[in-house]
């Protein structure tokens, strides 16, 4: 697929000197409507000076020469390429009677000319005109000239076309170092040279430079071409492009759309810029699952290009062979299969069967013959198709990738699994490769995005380890480093992309963090009022402040080398492993047979010390688990988990059992181990492990010492414990606001801040209600912990009353305490679409949010004021603390958060990725340890468990230690009602 044509051949008018004050007239009037891309109107006036310079000067002059390049360059534009042939050969006939290759228009005509050519897909002819125009613009001006830079900028442009990339780049960076020497990087063909470089890296799956170079270019074309240009809606056209690649659909679309329309206004409809136009937007359709949005254009596109180019262009073989894919991933194979070959054949008369394209269509084309069982004929183009794509793109570009995958998934089909499985762990790390360089140069949004559009690969992969039983260890092996490398991934990098920030003493880095995090907080501000109060476009500041993250990711130059670094593997896990420890790595996936299925899938990859590779142990499907979690509240939820009880009434209550469903596969491995190290995957973030029993009436914690961690590959990292003091203790809160209290506490206590190398991260919860009621035990709780930090000369800070505001909270950014209790209510809401259904007023912005982190978040001083009516006028800060708004928090000089409230570890779940709410916001924010809670605990339980926990760890235990210290001494007292303790997880 090429899309829109990435070249404005860089021949511009030459100025026509004459005597005749009329054809200077007609001169103005052609460059005037040339420059606005009203090419129609400048061709009349162009066809005007060729008859006027005929009955001047004559057919031997140089104006009449340089009239009918103007007007075949025009014709070009309009695509008239019949009607251009004529008026080339026939200037270079006058050029060789009047001086030959000494002309100093011969060279122009030998551009266009073979530019020409290559319009009409005829590379073989254009080629040797293009080197010829070369080398005459060398010796006429040298190598330093702009017109020697056009010569280079053309000819690279038919090597890329051609699939001769590693010959293009060269050429294009040589033409735009001498246009910037000479023109200034100001100028529309400066413009010109970013454009066609961004193209080329885009081809070489080279996303971070290509995304660079089409931004540049674009903003050059702006100022000074302005935003009416055609040039300027190719530009938008070519960002447009290379989005879709990085699965950035939602900001493709709206470029292309306003591409179409200059164009339109420029063009009109029937000219073939409108049909590359239509066949990207098509393409956008398709990747947003609008079938028949996509089907439609794609039509209206083929019928253009078959209008304007014919069905001899290379371009309308790209149309087909779109089309012919659009079919088949609807299901219409038959359809698809002769569109496929029309345009098989149509590649290999106008490019060859070196080029890339050339391997695409072969890929194509076998992909059809096995949906329809041609399994021979699919495997002979498969295997045809993978050398020439090695060579022309190379082993790390996409393209090659996908052919592995399909080639395996044709394997499979011919139950060769033998040959399948290699050729998943070479996909797999084209895959991961693919993964690190596009985060090197995105942000959060746009990782998410593309992985999105990769991750049903992963799936596959495992769908094929689950149908064949694990029978290819390398693959558990392999998905263990995935897994190691995925979850979290996003989140990670963030993290590591602000701590670099904060340690940069750059000040454009700095300057950059300034304007996005104020962004951030200014939509903040704005997502917490009621959509008709918001003052500024939310789309727009979001964009910016996305661009700006971007921007920061790329220079954070420390981030970029610890990302360069070796990955964890699942082999120094093991070697880090004691005897009596083991690691395990849950994972989620939808399963994959031919064909996707209902089902998902959760399996275990494990590993021990010593083991060969890593054993993967089938769980259950997800609607065996969703039987429990559907339909019941946490506390009646955690009511059915208590094993003891039902245990007790009968053995069959085993057999439905969350301990059956997921630890009984695992008990073989488990067995004698003393720690176990564990990464929960989707659903199984709901789930207090803790409080799952074995079939003797043995809790897990009783048994084992769960170790919880957003990725085993934490285990290899040698971490300190956090530091005990100071510690800021929030509870008690008033949360009804009187407009006549002064709450401003400006200045009652401050925290020293560490060095930037002790600085690091944090995260949140949930609860539902019309007004938030005072929670006695909140208070309760933190003068207890505060009489325990006394008794051990500890230092501690209380907020309580009116005094815990959000201002308060927000204060701590940059000059965080070491530990944050926050003893309060959190929310959590979960499907906007239900809380529509329940009559949720609208006023409630946080309920019907579509971002999960503005749909989760904690309760402070005041807050029922704004809860109830959308907003306090009488207080800049509304007592609301989203997630959202903790994320853009700087809280990195903390070392522990916990989140005493109901719910804080609830959020939606999402991929890899895992929770999105106040858990990842504090995680975003610094936090790196975290104790929050899986539902509501009761006021004076959670007391308890505190008083318990704090009296541990501030005397001699481990964090760890003492928060399992608490949990064992709570399940002590309340065997057969864990609602009341195992709420509470620590995960590091």
């Amino acid at each position: 697929m090429k899309g829109i044509k990435f070249l404005i051949i860089t021949i511009i008018f030459i100025n026509i000197f004459t005597q005749a004050q009329s054809l200077d007239s007609l001169n103005t009037l052609i460059f005037e409507n040339y420059s606005k891309g009203d090419y129609q109107t400048a061709s009349v006036y162009a066809e005007k000076a060729v008859e006027k310079c005929k009955q001047d000067s004559g057919k031997l002059s140089d104006c009449y020469v340089e009239s009918l390049n103007n007007l075949g360059v025009l014709y070009e534009a309009l695509g008239r390429f019949n009607d251009i042939f004529p008026l080339y050969l026939e200037a270079l006939e006058v050029i060789k009677q009047t001086g030959g290759n000494e002309n100093q228009h011969y060279v122009i005509t030998l551009n266009n000319l073979a530019g020409l050519y290559q319009s009409v897909g005829k590379y073989d002819d254009a080629l040797p005109i293009y080197l010829e125009a070369l080398n005459s613009s060398e010796k006429k001006s040298g190598k330093k000239h702009p017109e020697y830079s056009k010569c280079l900028n053309n000819l690279a442009v038919l090597y890329k076309e051609m699939g001769r990339n590693e010959d293009a780049l060269p050429l294009f960076l040589e033409a735009m170092e001498i246009n910037g020497k000479t023109l200034g990087k100001e100028h529309w063909e400066y413009g010109v040279n970013l454009n066609n470089l961004a193209h080329l890296n885009q081809l070489m799956g080279r996303y971070k430079e290509a995304l660079q170079f089409s931004n540049e270019s674009l903003s050059v074309t702006e100022k000074t071409l302005g935003k009416s240009h055609i040039t300027y809606s190719i530009r938008l056209n070519n960002l447009a492009v290379l989005y879709r690649e990085l699965g950035r659909n939602e900001e493709a679309l709206p470029l292309i759309l306003e591409a179409l329309n200059i164009t339109e206004n420029t063009l009109g409809k029937e000219h073939a810029n409108y049909g590359f136009l239509l066949n990207n937007l098509a393409f956008i359709y398709q990747a947003m699952g609008l079938y028949d949005e996509a089907l439609e254009t794609f039509l209206t596109a083929l019928e253009n290009t078959e209008k304007t180019l014919g069905k001899d262009h290379y371009e309308y073989g790209n149309r087909l062979n779109n089309l012919a894919m659009l079919y088949r991933e609807m299901g219409r194979d038959e359809e698809a299969l002769s569109l496929s070959l029309d345009a098989f054949g149509n590649t290999e008369r106008a490019l060859g069967k070196d080029h890339a394209d050339y391997g695409v269509r072969l890929h194509n084309l076998a992909l059809i013959y096995m949906d329809l069982d041609r399994y021979d004929e699919s495997q002979k183009l498969f295997l045809e198709a993978l050398p020439i794509l090695t060579a022309a793109l190379g082993k790390d570009h996409s393209k090659y990738g996908n052919i592995l995958v399909s080639l395996k998934e044709l394997y499979i089909a011919m139950n060769q699994d033998s040959l399948a499985a290699p050729l998943i762990i070479e996909a797999n790390q084209n895959l991961i490769k693919q993964i690190k360089s596009v985060f090197s140069f995105s942000s959060e949004k746009n990782k998410r995005e593309f992985f999105a559009s990769l991750c049903k690969n992963f799936d596959q992969f495992q769908s094929f380890m689950l149908k064949t039983g694990g029978k290819y260890e390398d693959l558990s092996g392999m998905m263990y480093d995935d897994l190691l490398i995925l979850k979290g991934q996003i989140l990670n990098e963030s993290k590591a992309m602000l701590q670099s920030v904060f340690n940069n003493p750059d000040s454009l880095v700095s300057e950059k963090y300034s304007q996005w995090i104020g962004l951030k907080r200014r939509l903040a501000t704005q997502f917490g009022k009621p959509i008709s109060s918001r003052k500024f476009n939310i789309d727009s500041l979001q964009n910016i402040a996305n661009k700006l993250e971007s921007e920061l990711v790329m220079l954070s130059k420390d981030f970029q080398i610890v990302r360069e670094k070796e990955a964890v593997t699942w082999k120094d896990i093991r070697g880090t492993l004691k005897d009596d420890e083991i690691a395990i790595e849950f994972s989620r996936f939808r399963y994959y047979d031919r064909k996707w299925t209902d089902s998902v899938y959760y399996v275990a990859y494990v590993v021990t010390p010593g083991c060969e590779n890593p054993e993967m142990i089938v769980l259950f499907e997800e609607n065996e688990l969703l039987k429990f979690l559907r339909g019941n509240s946490p506390e009646s939820l955690y009511n059915t988990r208590s094993l003891s009880t039902v245990a007790a009434k009968s053995s069959s209550g085993l057999n439905d059992s969350l301990y059956n469903l997921i630890l009984k596969p695992l008990e073989s491995v488990i067995t004698g181990k003393k720690n176990i190290y564990f990464s929960t995957d989707g659903n199984l973030h709901q789930i207090a492990f803790a409080a799952l029993q074995n079939t003797a009436g043995i809790l897990m914690c009783e048994k084992h010492n769960l170790v919880q961690l957003n990725s085993t590959n934490q285990i290899i990292v040698k971490r300190e414990q956090p530091s005990k003091e100071p510690a800021l203790l929030a509870g008690g809160i008033n949360f009804n606001y009187d407009k006549g209290l002064n709450t401003d506490t400006s200045g009652t206590f401050n925290f020293n801040p560490l060095s930037n190398k002790d600085k690091k991260l944090r995260s949140a919860g949930r609860r539902i209600s019309d007004e938030w009621q005072y929670l006695e035990g909140s208070k309760n709780e933190i003068e207890l912990i505060n009489k325990i930090y006394r008794e051990k000369n500890l230092s501690a800070t209380v907020l309580s009353g009116e005094a815990a505001t959000e201002e308060e909270i927000k204060k701590l950014d940059g000059n965080s305490p070491k530990i944050l209790h926050l003893a309060t209510h959190g929310f959590f809401f979960e499907d906007p679409e239900d809380k529509r259904k329940d009559g949720y007023s609208d006023n409630n912005t946080y309920a019907f949010s579509d971002d999960p982190l503005l749909r989760s978040g904690l309760v402070l001083a005041g807050a029922n004021y704004a809860w109830k009516n959308g907003v306090n006028p009488y207080k800049k800060e509304d007592g609301i603390l989203s997630s959202y708004e903790i994320s853009n928090l700087n809280l990195s000089n903390t070392d522990l958060v916990v989140l005493s409230a109901c719910e804080t570890g609830l959020g939606d779940i999402e991929g890899s990725e895992g929770v999105y709410g106040l858990q990842r916001a504090f995680r975003m924010a610094g936090a790196d340890y975290l104790i929050m809670s899986l539902w509501s605990v009761p006021d004076e339980e959670t007391v308890e468990f505190m008083e318990i926990f704090y009296k541990s760890w501030l005397s001699d235990k481990t964090i760890r230690e003492a928060f399992t210290s608490a949990q064992v001494a709570m399940s002590n007292k309340y065997r057969t009602d864990p609602d009341k303790w195992a709420a509470f997880v620590l995960v590091e």
